[in-house]
């Protein structure tokens, strides 16, 4: 994936759910100015009892609960079922602005893409955003 140069990548694996984070943060500070996600969840052995796309939708809903969506599609993608939303919600040091894809394999498998930055280096990061995305 192309991201931006400079950026750190943390790789993370829970459960067999695997990411890895591409982020920007300010010296030391702890603060991050912007971030890519990307997640794998593997397909389950017993299939799903409901719609994926929707139940993690409903999950990131409630996880930032008092955010507003924004955008929200459900779409193909390169033939495969896909979700997208955008969305602002309160983080730690102010608003934040996510664009969030979801992805559902043939195999069951959930792709997800996750970009967000803080609301006010939005608009500097949303252009290479909208790429990762593409």
């Amino acid at each position: 994936v192309k991201y931006p140069k400079g950026w750190t990548i943390v790789q993370e694996d829970n459960d067999g759910t695997k990411g890895v984070t591409f982020k920007d943060e300010y010296k030391s500070t702890g603060k991050v100015k912007g971030q890519l996600e990307m997640i794998y969840v593997p397909p389950p052995a017993q299939g799903y009892s409901t719609d994926v796309l929707t139940a993690i939708r409903d999950s990131i809903k409630t996880k930032y609960s008092g955010g507003s969506v924004s955008y929200e599609s459900r779409e193909s993608f390169k033939g495969l079922d896909s979700l997208r939303l955008i969305m602002t919600y309160k983080g730690e040091n102010g608003m934040i602005k996510a664009k969030v894809t979801l992805i559902l394999a043939k195999n069951n498998a959930v792709y997800g893409i996750i970009t967000q930055a803080p609301e006010e280096n939005w608009s500097s990061l949303s252009d290479t955003f909208d790429e990762i995305h593409s």
